[in-house]
Parts: C-alpha cells; structure tokens; sequence
C-alpha cells in the first residue's frame, strides 16, 4: 500500500509499486489517496514514454518493462483504492468531483473502492434553486444557509476549484466527524477479498 494525493505523485509512485509487485510477486497492491488534494485519472498515468491504465494493467503504448502486458485487460494491477479527505488543523477541503471520478473509475475496471471520510469540510453543491445539498444529505436554502461574510469567515469555502472546470460548490468546515463518509448517499467499503 502506497500514498498519493495528487496526479504528480501518481505518475511518479504508482509505476514504481507496479514494477515491486511484478518482480516481487506481491499478491495484492492498493493506493491510498489520503488526503486527496487535487483529481487523480488511474486510467492514464505516465510510465516513461507510455501511458498505463493501472486498473486494468494494460497500456497505451509497447513497454519493455518487466510485468506491464499491453491490451492485457484482466490482468489488474492496482487492487483497491482507498480514498478519503484532510483533518487538522490546516487540512483543505476536497472537491466532491474528484471522489466521484476515483470511484467511477474503480467501478468500471471492478476494483474495490473504499471512501474513508469527507475531512475537516463537507461540500454543498446547488441541488434545485435556491437550495443546496451536502454530502450528508442535509438541504438547506442557499439564501439563508450562507453567511453574507462567507469570504471571511473562516469555517467557509466558496467556489473552489470552479475556475478548473470542476463543479461550482462551496465548503462548511464542521469537523470529520459530523462530515462523514458518505459520497453522493452511499457508504463505499471496498475491500480486498
């Protein structure tokens, strides 16, 4: 099991673990994409001059590398994907997008998928004007539910992320405990079986 949180550290660490799992005949490899601080894509990440889908362990491109087979759509190399946001003091919050995407793609290539908690903040995305929805399933007015000084408020977040073509949402930091771990309604406990 190895830690990522961003796309730089995916293409730089996953093909390394791919590599240690064929040479040393490692059974089963996961991920943990803890605190997820940036949209990770599994299917496509960089393995020198190819790209490798590390769900479904097939490539883009020929490799000589010992263990990688191109077109091998069965032979999975990543075997579950945990996924979860940041705690403490300074964590930043998670854009529900990303989670969304991580578990998508695990669903198409069948490979366990755990979210393991929202972090310090819980998202609240539009649901139907004027009210919005967080992740617990709480909806709220968005006239009333928004402090008028949210850009100074400090257990507020607005917009982030909007501007990278991600979904317009805002950020209530309430702790991890009251934030939960449910993504779109639904607990994921993936698990290695």
């Amino acid at each position: 099991m190895i830690t990522v949180v961003n796309q730089a550290e995916a293409d730089r660490d996953i093909p390394k673990l791919l590599e240690l799992k064929a040479r040393l005949g490692i059974p089963w490899v996961g991920l943990s994409i803890e605190p997820m601080l940036g949209p990770i894509d599994l299917t496509t990440l960089s393995m020198g001059e190819s790209k490798v889908d590390c769900l479904q362990g097939y490539l883009s491109e020929p490799t000589e590398t010992p263990g990688i087979r191109q077109n091998s759509p069965t032979d999975r190399f990543v075997d579950l994907v945990i996924c979860g946001g940041e705690s403490g003091h300074n964590a930043r919050p998670m854009h529900p997008d990303w989670a969304r995407s991580l578990r998508d793609q695990c669903a198409a290539a069948e490979t366990p998928f755990h979210f393991k908690q929202w972090g310090e903040w819980i998202p609240w995305e539009p649901d139907s004007v004027p009210m919005w929805k967080n992740q617990s399933g709480s909806v709220e007015d968005g006239n009333c539910l928004f402090p008028s000084d949210m850009d100074l408020d400090p257990k507020w977040q607005d917009g982030l992320l909007e501007s990278q073509g991600q979904s317009h949402c805002a950020f209530q930091r309430i702790g991890k405990a009251k934030a939960g771990r449910l993504l779109d309604g639904h607990t994921h406990d993936g698990m290695i079986t």
